[in-house]
């Protein structure tokens, strides 16, 4: 936005002085506007993140049961060849 010098306004008659604030109002609103809508904008960007973060928490809690499950999967394969090997000496 660019700053528009404010005119003397000892030389503005009471008209003059009248649209000038007008005008500014008008411009403040507008601006109050965009704001209000940047701010919801804002508002849905940072609940889309909350919930991106919540699945990606949840992904990792998953990875984290499945890297649980394939070790303890890893455990009894190795135990069962461990049990047929000593099976097949001493039988």
């Amino acid at each position: 936005m660019v700053a528009v010098p404010l005119p003397d306004l000892d030389s503005l008659d009471v008209e003059a002085l009248k649209a000038l604030v007008i005008s500014q109002h008008g411009e403040l609103k507008k601006q109050q506007e965009a704001l209000t809508e940047q701010c919801q904008i804002l508002a849905e960007q940072r609940q889309t993140l909350a919930e991106q973060i919540k699945e990606l928490c949840s992904g990792n809690e998953q990875i984290e049961h499945l890297k649980l499950i394939i070790e303890k999967l890893a455990q009894d394969i190795w135990c069962q060849e461990r049990e047929d090997r000593y099976s097949a000496r001493t039988a």
